[in-house]
C-alpha cells in the first residue's frame, strides 16, 4: 500500500483579514500543517491564521518575494508544499484526487493553472504556475517579485520532473478594489525598477513591468516593456509564450489591427495551434472588416480549444456573427482554411472563338493546394460564352458593364485609346477592391486572349512573390519578332542602364539582347514594368498599389502606374519564365496554339475535335493531384533490400527520385534496373555526408520538390510496404483534403517476427511517410545532426490522416546489419545526445520480445 504523502500550505501575508480564511479553508482538508509567513500586518490577519490553526511566522520585508518565499519552505517539515496567496482559493478537489497527484512517480512539481479575475469576476486572465511541489532543500524560489520556483526543479532534475495537475487556483487580488487598496502598481514597480538597475536587458524583468502597467490600464506604456522583453528572449523561456499573448493583446486593446495580424502571423510560426493566437487574429480581421477571415479564424480557435482570452459563448457569438456576413460576401460558398484563396480578375471584351480558347485553359489549370474563384467583368460581349462557362460552376461571378465606347483589334494590332485605358484601370481596381474585402490571399489578373499553362497560378504562388508575372511573347506588329510583356523600365525598355548613361546602338543592342536571353531561360527575375498575367498578394493590395492614373506621370497604359506606384511603396516587381501562357493576339494565330496545347498537356491523352478542338482530357493512369513520387537516400545498399523495396514501391509510384550518398557499390546500377519503366533523376554526392543526416534529408527533399510533386512518399532502402499498398496508396492519394499519412513501422527481427517491449514500439504509433507538396507553406526543419526526421517538423500543421496500411522495417533482420548499426550509433551519437543510450544497447539484446507477422 502507498503511504500517504503529507503537505505544508505556505503562505506569505500582509493585511489580509479579507480573504486568509477563505484561503485557508479551500484547503484545509488536503494539507497537515498551515505555514503563514507575516510581513508586517496591522489588521487581523494573524490572529484569524493562529485560530484557523496555522504557524505564524514573523518576517521582515525586503522588498524581495523570493527571500520571504524560501523562508516559509524553511519553516515546512511535510513531503509536499503547496503555495497559495492568501487571496487565492483552489478550486475543490477531493483529498483521494488530491493523493493520486502526489504519489504519482517521477513527478517533483506541478503547474497549477491560475485564473487571475479581473475588473469584474467575468472578465479573467490565465497563467499557469508551479506551485504544488517536494518539499527539498534544493528546491527554492527566484525573483524579487513574480518568483518562480520552476526554474530550481528543472536545473536540479536536467530539465525533468515537472506535470500540470488538473487543479485551478481562483486569485482575486488584481480585482480593482484590491490593487487600489495595497497601492500593488508602486509596490510592484518600485521592486521591478530596482531590480532594473542591476540587470537592465533582464527580459522577465521587463516582461513582469509591462503586465504591472497593463494592470493599471496604461497597455501603450506596458506594450512598450513587452515589445522590449521579447527582442531580448531566446524563444525557449517558460513564460515566452505568456509574453507572445500579452503583447497580442496590447495591440488589440490599442487598436493596433494591422500590427495585430502581422504580429500574430508570425507567432503562429511558433505556436500553430495556439487556440487564443487564432481568436486574437480573429478579433483583428473582424476589426478591419475582413470578415471571412475572422469566421475561419474564430471557428479555428473553436475547434483547437482551450480559448482563454475570451468566454466560449462570446467566440460562439461573434462566428455566427461573421459567418452570416462571410456568406453574404462569398455567395454562400465555405472556404478551406487550409488552402491559399486566388481570386482570377478578368476584363472582358474578346472575340467568341479566342474567348473560347481563354476560357478552356482556365478550367484545365491545376488548382491543388489552392481555392480559386473566378470573376469577369462582361464588358458588351454578344455572345453567351461567359455565362454558359459559369452555369457550369460554383465559384464563378460575371459583372456587367455596358459601354459606349469602340475597341479596335485587328490582324496588324490592338488600337488603345486614353478613355479605354483608364476604363480598364477602374475595372482592375475593382478586382482588388473585391480581393481586399473578400479576404483572398492573392489577385490573379490575367487578360482574356490568352491561354494558361496549368501550372501557371498554382507556380506563381509558390514563389512568395508580391507581385509577379508570367512571361509571354507578341509579336506586336506582324512584321516583328516576338517580344515579352516585361521590361526594364520606363515605357518599354528592354536594357538596363544606369541614369544619364550614354550607351551606343551596339550596347544599347547587346543589353537589350541579353535582357530577352534572361527571359528565354526558365527563371524567375526583377524587372521594372508587366502586366497581362500578374498575381498580386494581399501584402501588395494592403499597402495600396492600384491601376490609378499618376497625373504628373506621361506614360501611357494604366500598368505602367501601376507599376511606378508599386515600386515607390517599396514593392520589388518580378517576372517569371517556368509557364509561359500563349498570347491569341490576332485570330491568325489559333493555328499556333495546337502545337502549344500538344507540349504543355502531357499528363493527358490529348483529344482533338474535327476541328482541332481540345476536348476533354482523359487521364491515362490518375486524377489530377494525385501521382506518388518516391524519394529515397541510399548509400550502399546493393546486397541488401534496396532492389526487393523498389520493385515493390515500381507497382504504386509515379516516379522516383534518389539521392545516393557517394556509394561504392553498384546500389546505382540496381537503382535503375530495378525502376525500369518509372521516371528516375538519381543524383550522386561525390562526398558522403552520411554522419551528418540533416544534409541529406534537406538535399534529398529539394530534389523531389523540383520534380514538381503532387504527393512525396519517402521510404529508406530497407523499408517496404506490406502487398496490398498497390491497391491502397492510389486511392489514399486521391483525397483532395488530406495532406499527409501516417502509417505504423514494425520492426522485423527476421522473415515473419516483429520485435516488441520498451524500447523497439514504433509500430504503436503513426509516422508521416507520405506527404502532399504544398507550394507555400513554409516547410522548418528539425536541425540536428541525427533523428532529425525524414519530413520537415511542421508537416503536422497541415491536416493528416492515418492508414492501417503497414510498413515493414527490415534493416534490423539480419545480426550483422544489428551490430554494424550499434556501432554506428556509437560512433555518431557516443553521448547519446539524439537518442537514448539504453535503446542503442538493447540493439544487441539475445532475448528479444518477438511477435509473429500476420498478413491482413
Amino acid at each position: 500500500m502507498i503511504q500517504k504523502q503529507t503537505v505544508s500550505l505556505c503562505l506569505i501575508v500582509k493585511d489580509e483579514e479579507e480573504f486568509i480564511l477563505s484561503c485557508i479553508n479551500s484547503v484545509k482538508h488536503l494539507v497537515n500543517e498551515i505555514i503563514v509567513v507575516d510581513t508586517g500586518s496591522s489588521d487581523e490577519t494573524v490572529n484569524l491564521a493562529i485560530k484557523a490553526g496555522a504557524k505564524v511566522f514573523n518576517f521582515n520585508w525586503t522588498e524581495n518575494f523570493a527571500r520571504a518565499r524560501n523562508f516559509s519552505l524553511e519553516q515546512a517539515a511535510s513531503d509536499w508544499i503547496l503555495v497559495l496567496d492568501a487571496d487565492e482559493v483552489l478550486e475543490h478537489v477531493s483529498e483521494e484526487e488530491f493523493q493520486k497527484l502526489l504519489c504519482a512517480p517521477n513527478i517533483e512539481g506541478y503547474f497549477l493553472p491560475i485564473v487571475n479575475y479581473l475588473d469584474t469576476v467575468e472578465e479573467a486572465s490565465h497563467d499557469r504556475i508551479v506551485r504544488l511541489f517536494r518539499n527539498k532543500p534544493v528546491y527554492r524560489f527566484t525573483g524579487a517579485l513574480h518568483e518562480q520556483i520552476a526554474p530550481s526543479i528543472l536545473d536540479y532534475n536536467k530539465g525533468r520532473g515537472l506535470a500540470v495537475a488538473p487543479l485551478v487556483i481562483k486569485h482575486f487580488g488584481y480585482l480593482k478594489p484590491q490593487l487600489i487598496k495595497k497601492n500593488k502598481f508602486h509596490r510592484n514597480t518600485s521592486i521591478i525598477q530596482k531590480e532594473l538597475k542591476n540587470n537592465p536587458n533582464d527580459p522577465f524583468l521587463l516582461y513582469c513591468l509591462g503586465m504591472e502597467h497593463y494592470q493599471k490600464g496604461s497597455i501603450s506604456a506596458g506594450l512598450t516593456y513587452l515589445k522590449k522583453a521579447l527582442l531580448r528572449m531566446k524563444g525557449n523561456e517558460g513564460y515566452f509564450e505568456d509574453v507572445v499573448l500579452s503583447t497580442a493583446l496590447g495591440f488589440l486593446n490599442l487598436g493596433k489591427l494591422e500590427e495585430l495580424i502581422d504580429f500574430i502571423n508570425k507567432s503562429l510560426k511558433m505556436y500553430p495551434r495556439h487556440s487564443d493566437l487564432f481568436a486574437l487574429r480573429g478579433l483583428g480581421y473582424l476589426g478591419r472588416g475582413r470578415y471571412p477571415a475572422a469566421s475561419r479564424d474564430l471557428q479555428t480557435a473553436l475547434q483547437i480549444g482551450g480559448i482563454k482570452v475570451l468566454p466560449h459563448y462570446k467566440i460562439h457569438s461573434l462566428l455566427k456573427d461573421t459567418q452570416n456576413i462571410s456568406i453574404e460576401y462569398t455567395g454562400g460558398r465555405r472556404n478551406d482554411p487550409m488552402k491559399q484563396r486566388v481570386l482570377i480578375g478578368s476584363p472582358v471584351r474578346q472575340k467568341k472563338v479566342i474567348l473560347a480558347e481563354f476560357l478552356e485553359s482556365l478550367e484545365l489549370l491545376d488548382t491543388t493546394g489552392l481555392k480559386l474563384d473566378i470573376v469577369f467583368i462582361d464588358d458588351n460581349n454578344e455572345d453567351d460564352l461567359l455565362a454558359a462557362f459559369a452555369q457550369k460552376k460554383d465559384n464563378v461571378r460575371i459583372l456587367p458593364a455596358k459601354s459606349p465606347d469602340t475597341y479596335i483589334c485587328d490582324e496588324r494590332t490592338h488600337h488603345w485609346q486614353e478613355e479605354l485605358i483608364w476604363k480598364v484601370a477602374e475595372f482592375k481596381n475593382r478586382f482588388i477592391q473585391m480581393a481586399l474585402a473578400e479576404d483572398y490571399d492573392y489577385l490573379f489578373l490575367v487578360d482574356s486572349d490568352l491561354y494558361i499553362h496549368p501550372q501557371t497560378i498554382r507556380h506563381l504562388v509558390s514563389l512568395g512573390k508580391d507581385i509577379v508575372s508570367e512571361v509571354f511573347w507578341t509579336k506586336w506588329e506582324p512584321d516583328l519578332v516576338p517580344l515579352p510583356q516585361v521590361w526594364v523600365s520606363d515605357q518599354y525598355c528592354l536594357y538596363q542602364a544606369l541614369r544619364n548613361e550614354t550607351l551606343s546602338e551596339e550596347e544599347v543592342n547587346k543589353r537589350t539582347t541579353e535582357f530577352l536571353q534572361m527571359l528565354s531561360t526558365p527563371g524567375t527575375y526583377k524587372v521594372g514594368g508587366l502586366g497581362a498575367c500578374t498575381l498580386i498578394s494581399r501584402r501588395a493590395m494592403s499597402m495600396g498599389v492600384s491601376f490609378n492614373e499618376i497625373y504628373n506621370l506621361s506614360l501611357s497604359g494604366e500598368d505602367r502606374h501601376f507599376c511606378v506606384r508599386a515600386a515607390a511603396l517599396g514593392l520589388e516587381l518580378y517576372a517569371d519564365t517556368h509557364y509561359p501562357p500563349f498570347h491569341i493576339y490576332r485570330e491568325s494565330e489559333l493555328s499556333k496554339l495546337q502545337e502549344y496545347k500538344k507540349q504543355i498537356i502531357t499528363p493527358t491523352e490529348i483529344i482533338l475535335s474535327k476541328d482541332n478542338k481540345l476536348l476533354h482530357p482523359v487521364k491515362k493512369t490518375k486524377p489530377k493531384g494525385s501521382s506518388i513520387t518516391l524519394a529515397m537516400l541510399v548509400r550502399n545498399e546493393a546486397d541488401r533490400y534496396l532492389e526487393q523495396v523498389l520493385k515493390h514501391a515500381a507497382q504504386y509510384i509515379d516516379r522516383a527520385v534518389i539521392l545516393d550518398d557517394a556509394s561504392d557499390d553498384s546500389t546505382v546500377e540496381v537503382c535503375k534496373q530495378s525502376l525500369k519503366g518509372i521516371p528516375l533523376n538519381l543524383v550522386s554526392n561525390k562526398e558522403p555526408c552520411f554522419n551528418n543526416e540533416i544534409v541529406l534529408r534537406k538535399q534529398l527533399w529539394s530534389l523531389a520538390v523540383a520534380a514538381r510533386p503532387d504527393w512525396i512518399l519517402i521510404l529508406d532502402a530497407d523499408e517496404i510496404f506490406e502487398e496490398k499498398a498497390a491497391e491502397v496508396l492510389p486511392s489514399l492519394a486521391e483525397d483532395p483534403d488530406v495532406y499527409h499519412y501516417s502509417f505504423r513501422l514494425f520492426d522485423m527481427w527476421d522473415e515473419k517476427h516483429y520485435r516488441e517491449d520498451a524500447y523497439w514500439n514504433a509500430h504503436k504509433w503513426y509516422r508521416p511517410f507520405m506527404v502532399k507538396y504544398v507550394p507555400w507553406f513554409n516547410y522548418l526543419w528539425k536541425e540536428t545532426p541525427q533523428h532529425c526526421g525524414r519530413f520537415p517538423k511542421n508537416i503536422n500543421e497541415l491536416k493528416g490522416k492515418t492508414s492501417e496500411l503497414r510498413i515493414k522495417h527490415l534493416g534490423w533482420m539480419n545480426p550483422k546489419d544489428r551490430l554494424k548499426k550499434y556501432y554506428r550509433y556509437k560512433e555518431l551519437d557516443p553521448n547519446s545526445i539524439y537518442g537514448i543510450a539504453a535503446q542503442y544497447r538493447s540493439i544487441l539484446d539475445p532475448r528479444p520480445n518477438m511477435v509473429p507477422w500476420i498478413e491482413v
